[in-house]
């Protein structure tokens, strides 16, 4: 996995959804790198890759919820893929960063991992807080009512309501 980061990524997504807690994956990982069973690099993709799969449990609970719930599901969801997105963007510096950090204070390697969640989700933070208004206003103009997908074998359909139904 450390030789295709985005593998890794995927991996992290399914362990979360499998799992249903991104607490228990991240723990598995930082288990899974303490005994040498995988490199940093190979670690902190799935780190990622958690982050995003945490986010179906909003979606779950969205389901039959206000269109407010669900439009903040949806926020959820598309605020952690952008956050990987920039994270895998600059992946050699945030590995380097991480490494960094092990250094100066002397982390074990469950403290890397834990330390790599707290600077991965800070940062996204940080460098999506200018954008919330912008995320908040293209995702209400998107999702504008009531949402459905219906998949048959032939076609996929999604249908968009503007908001005109009863709720």
């Amino acid at each position: 996995m450390s030789d295709n980061p985005l593998l890794g990524v995927v991996v992290g997504i399914i362990l979360a959804v499998a799992l249903q807690s991104s607490t228990a994956a991240i723990g598995l990982v930082q288990q899974l790198y303490e005994q040498g069973a995988m490199e940093l690099q190979a670690a902190l993709p799935v780190l990622i890759g958690d982050n995003i799969g945490t986010t179906l449990t909003a979606v779950l609970v969205a389901i039959g919820a206000t269109v407010a719930a669900r439009r903040a599901a949806l926020t959820h969801v598309v605020f952690n893929v952008i956050g990987a997105i920039l994270v895998m963007i600059a992946f050699p510096l945030f590995v380097t960063f991480i490494e960094y950090l092990a250094v100066q204070f002397n982390l074990n390697p469950s403290m890397q991992i834990a330390s790599a969640h707290g600077v991965y989700n800070v940062a996204n933070v940080i460098i999506q807080f200018p954008f919330i208004a912008v995320l908040a206003i293209s995702l209400q103009n998107l999702y504008l009512g009531t949402s459905w997908i219906w998949i048959t074998s032939q076609s996929i359909w999604i249908q968009f309501l503007s908001g005109t139904h009863q709720q």
